[in-house]
């Protein structure tokens, strides 16, 4: 097995014994992590390797982490959330703060239910998806693979190739897939931006996973973290409700961007004056159905967007135009070289469409030229009368900070509202709004309304999740269905430690599952995580049969009991009845103005009636002695 004390806690690469910094990323190897993190190289079930932090956010803190087992370099998710919970002295215990214990619990719940649910979804290619989710330290960890790759926003800030709208639909369509199997999950994202959309070594685009539960991002202690552009009116507003449109509205207006390297304007300041254009460069390669689908996404107010991913893939598909459409199924994001990755360095200069435009201007031949030269003249034409036209009709909008732009081109604007634009949210409307051409210096500033405050409404979703590959929580032997099963063959293999796996593990390896046939028996216990196995029938290291039946022994966690109400009674007596449950007792003194007993117990920690694992602390505040 590898020696972790010579990996590099940034990016887990080997070290030479004479090395004070990684070579590869400069991490300092005496280096300490500060708190409330867990301390670097903290080993969790005895294979992860705890490394340096990579994000936090308001409810779980990510790092940099190596698996032992797998020899790889893998991605740590805990849940921690640090307004209302903190670490005990042993840098690795979570204890919620006093006042926050029933939520907290709450909370954890439910963020281990969408690891859980998220760990079903791992056949999703366009999804990262974890492939062990565990509970430990009174917390709930997750492990993911990890794959180079950069965001959208390095992709751009190194000069990449703004993508056209055909491009743009065959690039991101494995995202819709993903967000779609997501929603049906009954998971919302509610945090996809151009920080969390990605663009792999092979070109290819991925998702990356909902960390937070929305239940710990409406906790007014927990401030929500929003990125303008991205975040449509709802998680601003809280009279409006999050749903799918929510996530749609985010992903169109990373796909926007793409398309035309300008952020999408914050949704706020549309609600009274929409200035979102679309540049006439893009808008002259879309069909009229697809500058309508771009239009609907990315309106303001939810209940006027696609409802549904299925229902915005569907208009998606129709609107690309009948001569462009192939077969092709590659999806990868278009480019002159291969995609760097990790810091993003600029590319050449011939990867910018506005150069390489300039580079094949000066390839085409005259009578190219001439041809290109009529063609602008008639469109040049066309607009002229377009915007003379819809002037009758339609109201004009353009936005100054994009006139130096795109000062060479003419635009074509978006009202994504009406001028009578609704501001409650049982506004109903069914056209996809209105578009005009016009001149972008004619039109004036859009005007920026009163700032919104950003409380996160508590709405979930409602959609029936499927059923995850949680095993049962029975003590009976559970076989696996028939098709999992092997005929005993004269092959012989080594059979493996499995102990130092999970359920999770050997399910998903294919490996195992040729070799064996797997039995499981499922029991609590108080020494092994949740999920991790206990004992196998047929020890490590021995040679059978290729098929051999072997029994393992997995844990559901120490075994869970309901915590029972001791407000009411002496300290002693609490304590008795509490600790021969299982839990563990600590007391708190109150002080007392005379009026109460002393000894007996005023209130608890935790919630009496809910089921707590074993060994759980509970705090006891009993009132003190009377002052003599």
């Amino acid at each position: 097995m590898i020696n972790h004390n010579n990996l590099c806690m940034g990016c887990m690469n080997p070290l030479l014994p004479q090395d004070t910094k990684c070579p590869h990323c400069g991490f300092d190897r005496q280096r300490v992590q500060s708190a409330p993190c867990l301390p670097l190289r903290t080993i969790l079930k005895q294979n992860y390797v705890v490394g340096a932090v990579t994000s936090k956010t308001n409810a779980c803190i990510t790092y940099c982490g190596f698996d032992l087992q797998k020899g790889a370099r893998i991605i740590i998710h805990e849940f921690f959330p640090e307004k209302i919970a903190s670490r005990t002295d042993d840098e690795k215990q979570v204890t919620p703060n006093f006042q926050y214990s029933a939520l907290y619990y709450q909370c954890l719940n439910r963020f281990d239910e969408l690891w859980k649910t998220l760990q079903s979804l791992n056949t999703v290619d366009a999804l990262e998806t974890p492939y062990d989710v565990f509970y430990l330290n009174n917390t709930v960890y997750a492990v993911t693979d990890y794959k180079q790759s950069i965001t959208i926003r390095q992709y751009l800030d190194s000069d990449g190739v703004l993508l056209s709208w055909q491009q743009a639909c065959e690039t991101f369509m494995p995202v819709f897939d993903a967000l779609d199997r997501l929603h049906r999950a009954g998971i919302l994202h509610t945090g996809i931006s151009i920080s969390t959309v990605s663009i792999g070594s092979d070109g290819k685009i991925h998702l990356s996973l909902p960390v937070v539960p929305l239940s710990v991002a409406s906790i007014p202690e927990v401030e929500a973290v929003l990125q303008d552009g991205y975040a449509p009116i709802e998680l601003y507003d809280g009279r409006f409700p999050i749903g799918p449109e929510t996530d749609i509205y985010s992903l169109m207006a990373v796909m926007y961007i793409s398309m035309t390297g300008v952020s999408p304007q914050k949704s706020t300041e549309r609600v009274q004056k929409d200035a979102m254009i679309i540049p006439h460069s893009l808008a002259s390669g879309m069909t009229n159905e697809a500058i309508g689908v771009l239009i609907k996404s990315l309106k303001v107010f939810p209940n006027e967007r696609f409802h549904s991913v299925g229902e915005l893939k569907s208009h998606i598909l129709s609107s690309l135009r009948p001569d462009t459409q192939s077969d092709a199924t590659d999806s990868s994001i278009p480019q002159k070289e291969p995609i760097k990755v990790g810091v993003p360095s600029p590319v050449s200069g011939n990867t910018s469409v506005k150069k390489q435009a300039e580079t094949n201007t000066k390839k085409d031949s005259v009578t190219t030229i001439v041809l290109k030269a009529v063609i602008s003249l008639i469109l040049i034409g066309f607009v002229i009368f377009s915007t003379m036209y819809t002037t009758f009709l339609y109201e004009d909008i353009s936005v100054p900070f994009l006139d130096k732009l795109y000062a060479p081109l003419s635009f074509l604007p978006i009202n994504q509202i009406n001028s009578n634009a609704p501001t409650a949210p049982n506004t109903t409307t069914t056209d996809y709004g209105k578009v005009t051409v016009a001149p972008s210096s004619s039109a004036p500033a859009p005007t920026v309304p009163p700032t919104v405050t950003t409380t996160v409404p508590t709405t979930v979703p409602t959609t029936t999740a499927p059923p995850t590959t949680e095993p049962p929580t029975t003590e009976a032997p559970t076989t696996e269905p028939q098709e999992q099963t092997h005929v005993t063959s004269e092959q012989k293999v080594e059979v493996a430690d499995f102990t130092r796996l999970t359920y999770s593990d050997i399910r998903s390896n294919t490996v195992f599952n040729r070799n064996f046939n797997f039995e499981y028996r499922f029991e609590a216990s108080d020494d092994y995580a949740k999920n991790a196995v206990i004992s196998q029938s047929v020890p490590a290291g021995q040679t059978v049969n290729q098929g051999t039946t072997i029994v393992l022994v997995i844990s559901t966690g120490p075994e869970k009991v309901k915590l029972p109400d001791v407000i009411g009674m002496d300290y002693e007596q609490a304590r008795m009845v509490l600790e021969d449950k299982g839990f563990q007792v600590r007391k708190e003194i109150k002080d007392n103005d005379g009026n109460e007993t002393p000894g007996k117990v005023y209130t608890m920690s935790l919630v009496a009636g809910l089921e707590f694992p074993k060994g759980t602390e509970v705090t006891l505040v009993v009132w003190g002695d009377r002052p003599s």
